[in-house]
């Protein structure tokens, strides 16, 4: 009979070493891919939400017919249009008034808050003559957001709200043009806003900026 020549110690390890080779090349493709993915991803995420932020902020900046040293907002979900007989907000749900009032709150125009009064306007697209919307923009450091709040008059197609612009935003800057000048005469805005995304173990930032011109200015 033949001997059948088997495999040896050298010949064995020899190719575990190949596989092992060949599998952590391609692991480490897979991982590369995967990471450069995920980077790209967030980039992109990054640029979007900094374009729509801004987007959103220069537009309601653009309505606007002054800035505001500042203004106290009504606050909370019961709070509806504002009565102008009344000088107070309606109170949407009376019999919950206890148990969530309506609360104000001053904002204040600075670097990172910008306080405007809008023309109001009613449902035919007119200007109510001597009424405004009042509105607040700001970054929320706690929850890192940029964030609104609106107060209506009555009769104004505005709605009253409370509403997060965008999240991941790492700073929001408000330049008031002419420098050095009364607040209430400013008649552009120069706004930065930097958001930022994490991916494939890296967080990339964005940063836009863009001036805007008051309404009529």
């Amino acid at each position: 009979m033949k001997k059948i020549k088997g495999t040896t110690l050298i010949e064995l390890l020899t190719i575990i070493f190949i596989v092992s080779l060949i599998i952590g090349t391609v692991t480490a493709i897979f991982v590369s891919g995967w990471k450069n993915y995920h980077q790209q991803s967030a980039q992109i995420d990054t640029q979007e939400r900094a374009k729509s932020s801004l987007s959103t902020t220069t537009t309601e900046i653009r309505k606007a017919n002054q800035i505001l040293w500042s203004y106290n907002f009504w606050i909370g979900a019961l709070c509806g249009q504002y009565d102008v007989k009344k000088k107070s907000f309606i109170v949407l749900v009376p019999s919950a008034l206890a148990l969530r009032p309506c609360q104000i709150e001053a904002f204040l125009s600075d670097s990172s808050h910008i306080v405007i009064s809008i023309p109001s306007i009613d449902a035919n697209q007119n200007v109510i003559p001597n009424r405004w919307d009042y509105e607040a923009i700001y970054l929320d450091t706690s929850s890192q957001s940029l964030k609104s709040i609106k107060n209506r008059w009555d009769g104004s197609q505005y709605l009253r709200e409370e509403k997060t612009i965008i999240t991941n935003v790492e700073s929001v800057t408000f330049t008031y043009e002419p420098s050095g000048g009364i607040i209430t005469n400013t008649e552009s805005v120069m706004v930065s806003i930097t958001t930022f995304q994490t991916g494939g173990g890296e967080t990339k930032r964005t940063t836009l900026t863009s001036t805007v011109k008051l309404r009529n200015k």
